[in-house]
């Protein structure tokens, strides 16, 4: 069974200066203009990666973004490692529900 979820783990110490390159032909493009608004409007201003990284995705797919906001394990994940059955993996809860992933 294959799963349309992607998962990524950014530290949220991280941060960057975004310059898009974007070829030309996209530069009509609804999707370009919103990426072009996520750019640092003042050059040497930088702006967390993992937000940048989830409103490209957004803005590229089409679709919700969810992130893991509240929770906090002990180790300072968003996840705990868990098993369902015999599948090991790890569970993220959210805000109205868990996300399970092996």
């Amino acid at each position: 069974i294959a799963h349309a979820h992607i998962v990524m783990q950014i530290p949220e110490s991280d941060e960057i200066e975004l310059k898009p390159n974007i070829p030309k032909e996209m530069e009509s493009d609804d999707r370009y203009k919103q990426l072009m608004s996520l750019a640092s409007t003042t050059p040497g201003t930088t702006k967390p990666l993992y937000d940048l990284v989830a409103r490209a995705f957004k803005i590229l797919s089409g679709k919700r973004i969810t992130v893991p906001k509240m929770f906090k394990s002990k180790e300072g994940s968003a996840a705990v490692k868990c098993l369902l059955k015999a599948n090991e993996g790890y569970l993220f809860p959210l805000e109205r529900s868990f996300f399970f992933c092996t």
